[in-house]
C-alpha cells in the first residue's frame, strides 16, 4: 500500500470510528436522564446542564475534526474551511472547560479524575497553540498541534473501544475505569507527538498571508 492510500485509509478508519462515536452518544445530550448508566446517573442528574453542555460541544469537534484534515476541502472550499474551524475550536474550548468541572467529579477516584482533568487541560492547550500559531502563519507548527489536540478530542472514541473490549474480555468496570481514563488519551497522543514532533522540525519561517494552511492529509 502506497503512502498515500495508507494516509486516506487512516482517514478513514479515523472518521467512521468518530462518528460512530458520535450517533451512539446522542442520545446522552437529551432531557432523558434515565438512559444514563446507574453508576454515574446521580451525579448526572445533579450536574445536568454541565453534561449535556459537554455533550454537544464535544460531539461538535468531534465530527467536525477529521474534515478538516482534507486538503480538497481547503483548497476548494476555503471558507468552509475557516467556518468549520472556528466552530471546532469553539467545541474544543467549551468541551474542555465542561469536561475540566467533570473530570473533577469523574468516576473512579483520583486515578481517573486526575486523567481526566490532564486530557482536558492539554485540549485546551493545544487548541490554543494550534490557534496562535495559525494567526502568526506559522504553518508547520499549526498543523503539528492541530494532530496532538486532535488526538486527545479522539479519545472520545478510544474510551468507549477499550471500556467495551476489556469488558467483553470479562473486566469489570469498576477495575479497568479508572485505567482506561489514561488509556483513552495517553497512547494518542504519544503517536501524535511521533508525528507532530517530525512535522513541526521542518517548520519553516511564516509564509505569505494569502497561503492556505495545510493540515495532516495533505498540502
Amino acid at each position: 500500500m502506497t503512502p498515500a492510500r495508507l494516509r486516506s485509509f487512516g482517514w478513514c478508519v479515523m472518521t467512521y470510528l468518530a462518528l460512530l462515536t458520535a450517533v451512539k452518544t446522542l442520545k446522552f445530550i437529551t432531557l432523558n436522564t434515565g438512559i444514563f448508566d446507574p453508576v454515574f446517573r446521580g451525579k448526572y442528574d445533579l450536574h445536568l446542564p454541565v453534561i449535556l453542555t459537554h455533550g454537544v460541544a464535544a460531539i461538535a469537534a468531534l465530527v467536525i475534526g477529521p474534515f478538516q484534515f482534507l486538503p480538497w476541502l481547503r483548497r476548494k472550499f476555503i471558507t468552509l474551511h475557516r467556518v468549520l474551524g472556528r466552530l471546532y475550536m469553539l467545541g474544543v474550548l467549551v468541551g474542555g472547560v465542561t469536561g475540566f468541572v467533570m473530570g473533577a467529579m469523574a468516576h473512579g477516584g483520583l486515578i481517573a479524575q486526575t486523567a481526566f482533568c490532564i486530557m482536558a487541560t492539554l485540549w485546551l492547550l493545544t487548541g490554543y497553540r494550534a490557534i496562535d500559531t495559525a494567526r502568526r502563519r506559522r504553518i508547520g507548527e499549526h498543523r503539528a498541534w492541530m494532530i496532538r489536540n486532535y488526538a486527545l478530542t479522539f479519545g472520545a472514541v478510544m474510551l468507549r473501544v477499550y471500556l467495551e473490549t476489556l469488558q467483553y474480555a470479562g473486566f469489570s468496570f469498576e477495575t479497568i475505569y479508572p485505567w482506561v481514563a489514561w488509556g483513552a488519551w495517553v497512547p494518542n497522543l504519544i503517536a501524535a507527538e511521533l508525528l507532530a514532533g517530525r512535522i513541526q522540525r521542518r517548520a519553516s519561517a511564516p509564509v505569505p498571508a494569502s497561503a492556505p494552511v495545510p493540515h495532516l492529509f495533505g498540502g
